[in-house]
C-alpha cells in the first residue's frame, strides 16, 4: 500500500533558514516542547538547543538583529507540520522582533516560498501517487486476486512498516537525523551526536533485520494464523527476501534528512518512485521470461511468488543507493561512525533518542491497527490481496481532496493557535468541517456507483478476472462511502498539532487499535462478512476515532460553531442523493443505450468504458452542485465550498 505524503509536512531543514522566536512566557532556555509526529506525544525537541548567536537570517541571506531581553525557545511557524514542530525547524521572528517594513516584505517573500516549494513537492507527490497505481495495475494483470498477492500482503506488512512508515520521509527516523543536523549554531560542533545517533539508529535496524530474518516464520504465524501450512511457508520465505528493508529503511531515513537539510526537497520525495518502477520492470520481466526461454535464451528464473518480494526489496536498496549519490556533495556529518557512541550518554543524543522512540511508537500503534486487518484477513481466502487494491484505489482520490484542503488550512489553523485566538479557531474549524463533509459526500456519491466499472476499467486484465473485481469493487464502495471520517480524522488531528497537543491524537490511536480489533471480530467472523467485513470496520473506526477527537477538541477550545449546521447537513445529504441517482441513471441509460455502437468507440471498449464513466461522473457533479446553489442561496459558506471544489 501506498502511504501518503502530506504536503503541509514537506521537510524544511538547513541552518540557513532557521529563525527564531521569543514566546511570552518562556522562563529558561530549555527548548519548547513539539509534537514529534504522526500523533506523537509531545516532548522535549531533542538535538535542538538555542544557540549563542541571536541573529536570524532575513529573505535574501541578510541577517536582522532580533531584540535583545530575554531567552529563546523555539515554537512552531505557522503551517508547519508535526515532524518540523518535533525538530524544532520552521520558527519566525514576530511582528514585534524585527521592524514592520521589512517584516512586510520578509512575509511576503517566504510566502512565496513557500507557495513555490509546496506547488513543486505537490507535483512530484501526484505523480508518485500515481506510479503507484501503476503499479498495482501492472500486479493485478500478472496476479490478479490469488495466493501470490495475498501472501505478499501478508509478508510486506512489517518491512513495509519500517521502510515507509519509519524510514520514509518525515518518518521518525527522518525527522530526528534532521533535527540533529540543522538545529545547531556550529556543524563541526555537531557532528559528533548525529553520527552518534545515525550509529545507534543503524546497529539497531541491522539487529532487526537479522532477527525478523531467522524468525521469520514464527513471525507468520503469529501475525496470520488463519493461513495454511503451504502459504505459511511462502509468506515466510518472501519476508526472508524482504527483512533486508528494515535495515534499509535506516539507511533511506538519513540520506533523505541528509538531502533535506541541504534544501534539496525533489529528489527525497521523487525517490519512493524508484522503488515503484523497480517492481513494474521485474512485473514485466517476469511476464517476458517464457518468451526469452522459447527464443533460446536462458535469462535468470525468478519464482513467481518472489517477483513480488524481490522487487520491493531491490527496489529500496536502488532508491538508498540513489539517495546517497545525492548526499556525497553535501554533509559528512550522519555518518556510521563506531567512534561516536562515546557520545552517547551527552544530553543531546539522549533527547534526540527520546523523540525518536516517542515518535516510533505512534506510528507502532498505528501499524497495529493496520496488523489487525491482515490478521483477521488471514482466514479469508484473497481478503489481503483484495484489501490493498480496494484500499489504493480508494485513498487516490481521497488523499487529493485530503491534501488539497490541508495544504491551505494548515497555516489559517496555526494563526489561531493561542487562546485568544480560539474563538476565530471555532468558526473555522466548523466551516472547514462542513465543507469537508460536502466535497466527501460529493466524491461518495459518484464513485461508489461506479465502483464495478472503475475497478474493472483499472485493474480488470488477464488475470484479473471478473471474480477478483466483485470482490475490489465491493471493498471499495466501503472505503469510498467512508471518505467523510477518513479526512476529517486528519484534520481534526491537524488542528491538535496547530494548538501544541500531540497527546490527544496519540491516546485516541491507542483506542482505535481495540475498536478495530472489536470490529474485526464483530463484522468479519461473528456477521461472516468476511473481506467487506474488514473494511467496514477500518470505516467504523475511522468514524468512532473522528467523534472522539471533535469531542475532546470541542473541550479543548470550548465547543465548535454549530449555528446551522443541521440545515447545511440535510442540505448537502439530499444534494448527495440526487448526485447518486443522477450518476446511477446516466451510467445504466450510456450502458444499455445503442449510443457509440460504432467506430473507435466500438471497437475499444477500454476507450468506451472510460467515456461513459466521464460523462456519468459529470452527470453527478452537475446535479450535487445544482442542488446545493439551490440550497445555499445566500449563505456565506456557499462561497467557501466554491473554492474548495476550484482547489
Amino acid at each position: 500500500m501506498e502511504c501518503m505524503t502530506s504536503l503541509a509536512g514537506a521537510p524544511c531543514f538547513g541552518p540557513k533558514r532557521v529563525m527564531w522566536r521569543r514566546t511570552a512566557a518562556s522562563k529558561s532556555k530549555t527548548p519548547a516542547p513539539a509534537s514529534t509526529g504522526a500523533g506523537a506525544n509531545s516532548t522535549t525537541a531533542g538535538a535542538c538547543f538555542a544557540p549563542k548567536a541571536r541573529r536570524t537570517p532575513g529573505a535574501h541571506g541578510k541577517a536582522e538583529t532580533a531584540l535583545k531581553g530575554g531567552p529563546r525557545v523555539l515554537t512552531p511557524w505557522p503551517g508547519a507540520s508535526p515532524q518540523e514542530a518535533a525538530s524544532g525547524r520552521g520558527g519566525r521572528v514576530p511582528r514585534a522582533a524585527t521592524h514592520e517594513g521589512s517584516q512586510t516584505s520578509h512575509s511576503a517573500n517566504s510566502s512565496v516560498s513557500i507557495v513555490r516549494s509546496v506547488s513543486s513537492v505537490g507535483v512530484v507527490t501526484l505523480a508518485c501517487k500515481v506510479l503507484g497505481l501503476v503499479r498495482e495495475v501492472a500486479t493485478a494483470a500478472s496476479f490478479g486476486v490469488g495466493w501470490i498477492v495475498d501472501s505478499h500482503s501478508h509478508a510486506t506488512m512489517i518491512p513495509s512498516f519500517f521502510f515507509v512508515a519509519l524510514g520514509g520521509l518525515n518518518g521518525p527516523v527522518h525527522s530526528a537525523v534532521g533535527a540533529a543536523l540543522s538545529c545547531q549554531s556550529d556543524r563541526a560542533t555537531s557532528r559528533r551526536p548525529a553520527d552518534c545517533l545515525v550509529t545507534v539508529t543503524s546497529i539497531v535496524a541491522c539487529a532487526l533485520s537479522v532477527a525478523t530474518c531467522v524468525t521469520s516464520t514464527t513471525i507468520v504465524r503469529l501475525a496470520s494464523p488463519g493461513l495454511d501450512i503451504s502459504l505459511c511457508g511462502t509468506v515466510a520465505s518472501q519476508l526472508r527476501i524482504m527483512s533486508p528493508c528494515i535495515l534499509l529503511a535506516a539507511v533511506n531515513g538519513v540520506q533523505m534528512a541528509r538531502l533535506t537539510t541541504s534544501r534539496r526537497l525533489v529528489v527525497p520525495v521523487l525517490s519512493p518512485a524508484i522503488s515503484s518502477l523497480t517492481v513494474i520492470a521485474l512485473i514485466a520481466y517476469h511476464s517476458f521470461t517464457p518468451s526469452l526461454a522459447a527464443h533460446g535464451m536462458l535469462p535468470m528464473r525468478i519464482k513467481p511468488e518472489h517477483v513480488l518480494a524481490c522487487g520491493t526489496t531491490l527496489g529500496a536498496a536502488i532508491q538508498c543507493f540513489v539517495l546517497g549519490a545525492f548526499t556525497t556533495e553535501h554533509y559528512k556529518s550522519g555518518s556510521f561512525q563506531l567512534r561516536s557512541l562515546a557520545s552517547l550518554g551527552s544530553t543531546r543524543v539522549q533527547q534526540s533518542m527520546k523523540m525518536l522512540v516517542h515518535a516510533c511508537m505512534t506510528s507502532g500503534v498505528l501499524q497495529i491497527a493496520a496488523s489487525t486487518d491482515l490478521f483477521f484477513a488471514s482466514f479469508s481466502l484473497n481478503a489481503a490481496a483484495g484489501l490493498g487494491y480496494a484500499n489504493l484505489l480508494a485513498t487516490t482520490p481521497l488523499a487529493i481532496l485530503s491534501t488539497s484542503l490541508m495544504v491551505p488550512l494548515v497555516p489559517l489553523f496555526a494563526k489561531h493557535r493561542e487562546p485568544v485566538e480560539w474563538h476565530a479557531l471555532r468558526k473555522l474549524v466548523s466551516k472547514v468541517l462542513l465543507v469537508t463533509f460536502a466535497m466527501a459526500v460529493l466524491v461518495a456519491a459518484i464513485l461508489a456507483p461506479l465502483a464495478h466499472p472503475i475497478v474493472s476499467l483499472v485493474f480488470e486484465r488477464q488475470a484479473f478476472d471478473a471474480n477478483a473485481r466483485e470482490v475490489v469493487s465491493a471493498m471499495f464502495s466501503v472505503y469510498i462511502t467512508g471518505g467523510f471520517t477518513y479526512i476529517a480524522r486528519d484534520l481534526v488531528v491537524r488542528v491538535f498539532y496547530a494548538i501544541g497537543d500531540g497527546f490527544s491524537p496519540l491516546r485516541t490511536s491507542i483506542l482505535t487499535v481495540v475498536v478495530n480489533a472489536a470490529l474485526n471480530w464483530l463484522f468479519a467472523w461473528k456477521f461472516a462478512l468476511g473481506s467487506q467485513g474488514i473494511a467496514l470496520s477500518t470505516v467504523v473506526t475511522n468514524g468512532v476515532s473522528t467523534l472522539v477527537l471533535m469531542h475532546a477538541l470541542t473541550r479543548k477550545i470550548g465547543g465548535l460553531d454549530t449555528q446551522g449546521v443541521v440545515k447545511h447537513l440535510f442540505t448537502i445529504s439530499v444534494a448527495g442523493m440526487l448526485s447518486f441517482a443522477a450518476t446511477t441513471g446516466t451510467h445504466g441509460y450510456l450502458t444499455s443505450s445503442q449510443l457509440f455502437t460504432a467506430g473507435f468507440l466500438a471497437a475499444n471498449p477500454w476507450a468506451r468504458g472510460a467515456l461513459f464513466l466521464c460523462l456519468s461522473a459529470l452527470s453527478g457533479v452537475a446535479a450535487f452542485l445544482s442542488a446545493v446553489l439551490i440550497g445555499f442561496t445566500g449563505d456565506p459558506l456557499l462561497r467557501d465550498f466554491v473554492d474548495a471544489a476550484t482547489r
